[in-house]
């Protein structure tokens, strides 16, 4: 691949960080009731969980507070807190907006033939965007939180659940793998609707 065709993901790549940098606090501020959903999905041990945003040492994060008050099972065993256990964990802005700034890269950098191929993208990249964030930060948000109660009650909860293989692969490559799976499917399944929309309608010839 030439210098040509990878200047413009580097140049979209570099303008999706700085806007993400700008405004990805609105957009948070829009997923944060979908992450609170997803993680009470995912975890239902947790009594409370509250998430939030806020800066820290001029740098944006979204922070999660959990508490654990009622018997639950871990590893087999039960456990019963005496008195309620809190934990606060958090996530810098910029992880969180990994996933949109990656698949959007592939999204406006690769090459179309029509300006409204990118709209096609576009609108075709928000469930995919969506369906990889709740699959990400969720689930790092909990696995941190239970890193944290394990330290407070002296287990290794995260650490063979299935939150920390998740983690571990998200952060091994697993985020950049899935992001650009997502970008060349979304690429492929607009380039097919596109395809369909110039094949010229078929006209049924007058029979003689």
């Amino acid at each position: 691949m030439s210098f040509n065709r990878i200047l413009p993901f580097i140049l979209i790549g570099v303008l999706l960080v700085v806007l993400s940098y700008h405004y990805g606090g609105a957009i948070l501020k829009i997923l944060i009731p979908m992450y609170q959903w997803a993680i009470q999905q995912f975890e239902y041990r947790f009594d409370h969980v509250l998430l939030a945003m806020q800066q820290v040492k001029g740098a944006n994060y979204l922070l999660i507070n959990v508490s654990l008050s009622h018997a639950f099972y871990a590893n087999g065993e039960l456990l019963e807190p005496v008195q309620a256990i809190y934990n606060t964990a958090g996530m810098p802005l910029g992880n969180v907006m990994h996933p949109l700034v990656m698949i959007l890269t592939i999204v406006f950098a690769w090459p179309a033939s029509q300006w409204i191929v990118y709209a096609y993208r576009t609108f075709l990249a928000m469930p995919f965007i969506l369906i990889i964030m709740l699959l990400d930060m969720p689930i790092q948000l909990i696995y941190a939180s239970w890193q944290g109660l394990d330290r407070t009650l002296n287990l290794s909860i995260a650490n063979t659940s299935w939150y920390g293989f998740w983690s571990d692969f998200l952060n091994g490559g697993g985020l950049i793998a899935l992001s650009i799976a997502c970008g060349l499917v979304i690429i492929s399944l607009t380039d097919y609707l596109v395809g369909l929309q110039n094949v010229p309608d078929y006209i049924e010839q007058p029979r003689v």
